[in-house]
């Protein structure tokens, strides 16, 4: 049974910006052992697509704690670096927190709730550049999650209460997000693991930026809060009791047709070596 949490809790952990600005993290942290710490790092891309042509990367040092039988917390620390054809910047990320608490447990069956928050841990406006190139969203957000699994089936919601307008040049304020994720597991053998995944996130609103016009008023954006689904896939491999190997992969289905904030993404990969103390 803890070799089987093990490995369900490495093919969920490495999610890289899937096209979100941290929801899509929140309703991945499924499940609960009893005293386990696991850390490690993650080297995260992206690449915008060749309308902005600006490709993303982050180090990510994440660790998870299970302090509690059924309660477990969740740290993401990113250092990023943006390049694109304005420039290029790098800085810390923004770190997002997390408590997964599992009200319902099983052989087959697991229900947990979630709930974080991310903070604006780095620099909003570095080199007077737009929001797409900065490492920080320059927001403190609020999340919460609600999910199921059952045997290899698993569904999520989540929510992402945006903190306000940002620091940046523009003036970014971002709508609210939904996520909605169904995704299926399975083990190929005792070390191969595989997890696929189809995420919905819908934005509540369009974003709005400072008007260049008129000092002092905002425009939305049109565009910004349409829906985007995302299809993703992890491998993971353990290579000892104590250490393992993740590789991730994201394509959109749909994406939505600007990138004021910075989040969308046409490719997202991700590679990750993490271990259990």
């Amino acid at each position: 049974m803890k070799l089987f949490l093990l490995i369900v809790l490495s093919a969920v952990y490495i999610y890289p910006q899937c096209s979100d600005a941290g929801v899509c993290s929140i309703a991945d942290h499924n499940r609960s052992a009893e005293n386990i710490l696991r850390t490690g790092l993650s080297y995260e891309f992206g690449y915008s697509g060749k309308k902005d042509d600006i490709s993303y990367s982050s180090i990510v040092l994440k660790a998870e704690y299970n302090f509690l039988d059924n309660t477990s917390a969740h740290l993401s620390l990113p250092y990023s670096f943006q390049s694109g054809p304005l420039g290029k910047i790098s800085g810390m990320g923004d770190p997002l927190f997390l408590l997964n608490q599992n009200i319902y447990i099983s052989s087959d069956l697991s229900v947990n709730l979630q709930g974080g928050i991310k903070i604006a841990g780095g620099e909003d406006n570095s080199e007077n550049l737009p929001q797409m190139y900065q490492s920080s969203l320059g927001t403190n957000d609020f999340l919460l999650g609600a999910s199921i699994s059952y045997t290899d089936i698993s569904l999520a919601m989540g929510y992402q209460l945006a903190g306000g307008r940002n620091g940046n040049v523009l003036k970014v304020k971002r709508g609210d997000d939904f996520l909605f994720s169904a995704g299926y597991n399975h083990s190929f053998s005792e070390v191969i693991n595989a997890n696929i995944k189809l995420l919905v996130i819908k934005r509540l609103s369009e974003t709005s930026i400072a008007d260049s016009s008129n000092t002092g008023s905002f425009v939305t954006v049109a565009g910004s809060d349409n829906l985007q689904i995302n299809a993703a896939i992890t491998f993971s491999y353990r290579i000892s009791e104590t250490t393992e190997i993740n590789i991730f992969g994201a394509v959109p289905f749909k994406k939505r047709p600007v990138n004021i904030d910075g989040l969308t993404r046409s490719l997202s990969l991700s590679a990750g070596a993490f271990f259990y103390l």
